[in-house]
Parts: C-alpha cells; structure tokens; sequence
C-alpha cells in the first residue's frame, strides 16, 4: 500500500511522515490498516464530518498490535482550529477516543464498548497544517473492562501534545 501524498506538506515535513511510516512497517507484529474500509462517511464523525478539505484532509493510516496496541497516522487541515492556527482540544480528544476505541476492539473483537472515562492532560498545542501520530496501548483487560493510555504527538519534534487515559466497558459481550 503506498504512503498518501498531500500537496500542502513541506518536504521537511514528508520527509517525517516517511520516516514515520517507515518506523511502523518495519515492525513485523503491527499489521497496517486503512480506518475508513467498511464505514458509512454518513454515519462516522471522523470519516464523515471531519473528513474534506481544511479538516482531516486524507483518510488515516493506521498500525495495530492486535490487543496490544494501536497507531494513526493523519493531516490536520488549517480548518480544525479552536484558537487562530491552533487544533482544537476537543478534536484532539475525539482523536483519541476514535483510536482508543479501536484498539479496545481488537482486544475484545466482538464486543461493543462505551466509553466510560476519559482524562485529557495538554501539554502544549497542536498547530494546524500537520501531521500528528496518536499513539495508544492497552493497560488491562478485566472482563468487561478495558483500560487504555496514549498520546499525540506531531511529527516535528515527536514529543506528546497531549497524553490520555481512559475506561471502555464493552456493553454486550
């Protein structure tokens, strides 16, 4: 599957997707995924609303660890702004509660889950324009319960812009 270009990056930029990229492939136990195969667009807020110009302006990349863990890749668009050239926190907290679901998922594949708690730190902002990897892993697994902590970083210094933890409960098992 090929790496998707966008004409708005910098070559610094690509430059860092690529290697980004090429960090996850090269990690045999990640498997790479397209998020949006199989949803409605009308149905989703992260592949419907969200998705287009000036938003998240190409579908994501993402790599999981089956159980373990999982990884977005995505370009945040000059339209996602709370504050001038400045991602809004409750998009990067939607984010985080779309991957953190996802990857409860693969723990528990035929269970539905809700997010029961959602603890948001921001460490320093998420500027428009870029790309950001979320990343997030699983802490446990108690029977209906699943726990989960991660973070988004930019591609520009690969530091945590913001770090979460959360509780999904899976409603029918």
């Amino acid at each position: 599957m090929d790496v998707w270009q966008h004409g708005n990056l910098s070559a610094d930029q690509e430059k860092k997707r690529l290697a980004l990229v090429a960090e996850f492939r090269s990690q045999p136990e990640l498997r790479e995924t397209r998020l949006h195969v199989g949803i409605s667009p009308t149905r989703h807020l992260i592949f419907g609303a969200l998705l287009g110009p000036g938003r998240l302006e190409v579908f994501p990349f993402a790599w999981s660890e089956p159980g373990r863990s999982y990884n977005m890749l995505c370009y945040l668009g000059s339209d996602v702004c709370g504050h001038l050239g400045v991602v809004h926190g409750g998009l990067l907290a939607t984010m985080l509660d779309e991957v953190f679901l996802r990857c409860c998922s693969e723990a528990l594949p035929h269970a539905v889950f809700m997010t029961a708690n959602l603890t948001i730190n921001y460490k320093s902002p998420v500027y428009v324009g870029r790309d950001v990897a979320i990343r997030v892993k699983i802490i446990s697994v108690e029977g209906r319960k699943v726990r989960v902590e991660g973070c988004i970083e930019t591609l520009d210094d690969r530091q945590p812009r913001a770090t979460a933890e959360a509780l999904f409960i899976s409603v029918v098992n």
